[in-house]
């Protein structure tokens, strides 16, 4: 297990930014993680793991947000926080095509965000 890198940091940070409910009970998780990824020629899975989670996230909801970012040359990728049982489980990283997904090369710039209905205050 190890810890995230700063790009994946920033990853979480802007996928954080928009307001919703239960959102300081998923920062807080977030800070205290271990990671184990994987990826694959259109992915990269970010497995999480804190063994301390103080609160857990209160809705029955597997992915309350999701941020999608718009490339200038490829296909969208999309970013999809995955909660379990109450716990960030995962952080999914998809190009929308199935294209090969550069991490290196992902451009933030441009970022739509879909926040599950229930969780908009």
């Amino acid at each position: 297990m190890g810890k995230l890198s700063e790009r994946e940091k920033q990853w979480l940070n802007h996928m954080m930014e928009k307001e919703f409910l239960g959102r300081e009970i998923l920062i807080e998780q977030l800070n205290n993680i271990q990671v184990i990824k994987e990826s694959g020629f259109d992915f990269l899975s970010i497995k999480m793991f804190d063994s301390q989670v103080n609160k857990l996230f209160p809705f029955d909801i597997r992915v309350p947000v999701e941020m999608i970012c718009y490339q200038k040359t490829t296909a969208p990728v999309v970013f999809l926080l995955h909660i379990i049982e109450g716990k960030v489980n995962e952080l999914e990283i998809i190009t929308a095509d199935a294209s090969f997904l550069d991490v290196e090369k992902i451009e933030l710039m441009n970022r739509e965000y879909m926040i599950d209905s229930k969780l908009i205050p």
